[in-house]
């Protein structure tokens, strides 16, 4: 399966997650409550991505494959709804896509509560006033609420560099020296 249907599937798997959970027990505000462990997991499937290929082994007993997925979700503290996601990937022999299905979940979510996440890239630390008007004009750009997570990057000059899915803005040194470049 190509990159590209692979994405198109894991949002499916996604949407109906968000779908079926959000009129359910499980709430909307537990999952804003789980983000961060969420984005933890994420990033543990990533760095673990090969070991995930068991799970399609077809000589492993699909009861087997579960019970690892639950064990995995429950050492991460996650709720146990996302067993039933789990469940359905190992059974759809998909469980190698969940990385992408559970990124696409937080995407979908944040979507659905009007956040967006920017990762602020910035010369040296800023302060909690310095993010705080960041914050204020982001919000008012993208209309949004926004939340950041801050990155030191001394690549750039004496600036900040705001980075979203969907959108950059950069005042720094780096950023005029390159306008200047290009006329």
């Amino acid at each position: 399966m190509d990159r590209e249907n692979q994405g198109i599937i894991a949002k499916k798997y996604a949407k109906a997650f968000v779908d079926l959970f959000s009129n359910q027990s499980f709430q909307q505000d537990q999952l804003a409550q789980d983000l961060d462990t969420i984005e933890t997991f994420i990033s543990y499937l990533h760095d673990h991505r090969k070991s995930l290929l068991f799970a399609d082994l077809k000589l492993i007993p699909i009861k087997k494959r579960q019970d690892v997925f639950h064990n995995l979700i429950d050492t991460f503290g996650l709720k146990s709804v996302f067993t039933k996601l789990t469940d359905l990937l190992v059974i759809h022999q998909r469980i190698f896509m969940l990385h992408d299905v559970l990124k696409c979940i937080v995407r979908l979510y944040l979507d659905k509560v009007n956040v967006i996440p920017f990762t602020i890239f910035s010369s040296q630390n800023i302060s909690a006033s310095q993010e705080d008007a960041l914050i204020k004009f982001l919000e008012v750009k993208s209309n949004k609420t926004v939340i950041i997570k801050s990155q030191l990057d001394t690549t750039l000059i004496a600036g900040l560099k705001a980075l979203s899915t969907d959108s950059e803005w950069e005042h720094s040194i780096r950023q005029k020296l390159s306008l200047l470049h290009q006329t």
